[in-house]
């Protein structure tokens, strides 16, 4: 059996993609901020670039989300790139794996290298990850977060072309979409 994860990100198509990806059989897995701002989306995973952010990221989810959150925090695995400095005594949960071989310099291609290369997916279907620097879904429209625009994201494309010789990574939306194809069932 095929094992897939669905890589959810912050991006304008997230609501949209995750609907189509609800038709996939699939564990799914945040990146950064998606972990706290998607109560509703069952998270097996939670990767980012920043590690640090794992001290407040956590307790941001489980004091906003405390009656409607679908995943306890402590079921879901924290995953970073880079060996950080964190403070295990203000921890409320398990410290993240760190990945320092799979370390990418952005939390998108960090997240795929990790699901297919760290946690052995056969998968990834990214969703809410257009990276097309049209913002967040949080932002009002036409805005888009300070220091992403094109160049950024190019960057980001850039990185994400190694994973894109075996067909293991589709997207629902946006640049990616055109980089790596749709997912089909």
């Amino acid at each position: 059996m095929t094992r897939a994860v669905v890589i959810v990100g912050t991006g304008r198509t997230v609501h949209d993609d995750l609907q189509k990806a609800a038709l996939f059989e699939a564990d799914y897995m945040a990146i950064n901020c998606a972990g706290f701002l998607l109560p509703f989306v069952p998270f097996k995973h939670w990767v980012t670039w920043h590690a640090d952010f794992f001290e407040f990221w956590p307790l941001i989810r489980g004091l906003r989300y405390e009656n409607s959150e679908p995943e306890p925090i402590d079921r879901i695995a924290l995953h970073t790139g880079r060996q950080r400095r964190l403070w295990p005594s203000r921890l409320r949960w398990k410290p993240p794996t760190y990945w320092p071989a799979l370390d990418m310099p952005n939390s998108l291609p960090l997240a795929v290298n990790i699901a297919l290369n760290g946690l052995e997916y056969d998968r990834a279907l990214l969703a809410g990850c257009p990276v097309d620097g049209n913002g967040a879904f949080y932002l009002p429209s036409g805005m888009s977060r300070d220091g992403y625009g094109k160049a950024e994201g190019d960057s980001v494309l850039s990185l994400l072309e190694r994973f894109k010789g075996d067909g293991r990574v589709k997207s629902f939306s946006g640049r990616t979409r055109e980089l790596f194809g749709e997912p089909e069932q």
